[in-house]
């Protein structure tokens, strides 16, 4: 038998490295029977480049093409590389916008291709809070009428959790849902699961995007938490986008209680991890989560606002808190009693091991990578 080749076009810059980025390159460095090639369109910003992984990508090869309108691939280069699907088996598609989903599904029909979208976010539009504009209403009125069109005629779509395939059924979709969820690849040795007795750790990973990923939330959490007890101790991780300045600001304001440490590299933040005593999640909207999921590879359970994602991923009682949104009364009080229990010895290195078991067995690469391996393999 062959090997199958697949065609995936990221959607964003590759070398973004946000989460379809890096759940993209992961897949391709995994899944070992496949060739994949990535589409990238070329942006022109800079970006925070993780390059020791993008420097793995050894099995796979990345054509970058020029966009126009906002990452649409009407030209040279991106014509071009639409029309080179021709040469693959699967062509798989992360992009959002609804021109780059019409001009791919319009040649994999020409070239008698399957083709799958990699849909993040089905309602992200649908849902969005319309701000003040005319010119701007009569845009996203536009492009959700062309995004749903483009939507419904994809024979093919893959979803990574429960809330979007349930969405799409209600809206009656009618082609092949592929309910996958994202896996960890974290490589968790026993002596990563530690029993952390020196201090009490709440953490926070992520890209620092004030409104998705909630750190306006955070700041009131923080403060409504240290006005409880002031003895807690939050470290943030992350970087980018336009929160910089903002956390940067909170931790100022609180030095004894506050350390950002930037971006940092895969080695640095596996040692937060390990010293972590719990997880804030803060997101107003995620697809999944993989900070998230990450975190309770090492065993560190969480507190997360209920929405979906983290509701996919915090099933069991023992791994944590799901918060009503976005309450962050509540939020604040279950630090306190998350640190209650630190210090009563109940979120030790037994609970840990509990919460990564449950995690490496249920989101790990042997759980999902056999679902992936069957979505482009199946005709």
């Amino acid at each position: 038998m062959s090997m199958k080749k697949v065609a995936i076009f990221t959607g964003t810059d590759i070398r973004y490295f946000g989460g379809a980025e890096r759940h993209a390159i992961e897949t391709s460095m995994l899944l070992k029977d496949i060739q994949i090639t990535f589409f990238s369109c070329r942006q022109k910003r800079g970006h925070r480049v993780r390059m020791e992984s993008i420097g793995e990508l050894t099995r796979s090869n990345v054509v970058y093409y020029n966009t126009i309108l906002k990452r649409t691939p009407l030209t040279r280069s991106g014509i071009r590389a639409i029309d080179m699907i021709k040469d693959f088996d699967i062509i798989c598609n992360y992009d959002v916008n609804p021109l780059t989903n019409i001009m791919l599904l319009r040649a994999a029909r020409k070239y008698n291709k399957k083709l799958i979208f990699e849909m993040h976010n089905p309602s992200a539009t649908r849902n969005e809070p319309i701000r003040n504009g005319a010119i701007r209403n009569v845009g996203m009125w536009f492009f959700r009428h062309i995004r749903d069109y483009a939507i419904f005629r994809i024979p093919n779509i893959r979803v990574i959790n429960k809330d979007d395939m349930l969405y799409l059924r209600k809206r009656g979709y009618k082609g092949r849902i592929y309910y996958i969820n994202d896996f960890t690849t974290a490589y968790v040795k026993k002596s990563d699961i530690v029993d952390n007795k020196k201090g009490f750790v709440a953490l926070f990973v992520g890209r620092l995007d004030i409104i998705p990923k909630g750190l306006d939330l955070l700041s009131d959490i923080i403060e409504k938490t240290l006005q409880i007890d002031n003895s807690i101790n939050f470290e943030i991780i992350g970087s980018g986008d336009n929160g910089e300045d903002f956390i940067r600001n909170l931790s100022e304001n609180h030095r004894k209680n506050v350390k950002w440490f930037g971006f940092v590299g895969e080695k640095e933040l596996r040692e937060h991890y390990r010293n972590a005593s719990l997880l804030l999640h803060t997101s107003r909207y995620e697809t999944f989560g993989l900070t998230l999921l990450e975190a309770q590879t090492y065993g560190v359970p969480a507190i997360a606002f209920d929405i979906k994602g983290p509701r996919d991923i915090m099933q069991k009682e023992f791994q944590g808190k799901l918060i009503k949104k976005f309450n962050t009364d509540e939020y604040a009080k279950c630090i306190v009693k998350y640190h209650r229990l630190w210090k009563e010895h109940k979120i030790n290195a037994i609970l840990k091991r509990k919460i990564s078991n449950y995690v490496i067995e249920k989101f790990g690469p042997r759980a999902i990578l056999p679902k992936l391996d069957r979505m482009f393999t199946e005709s």
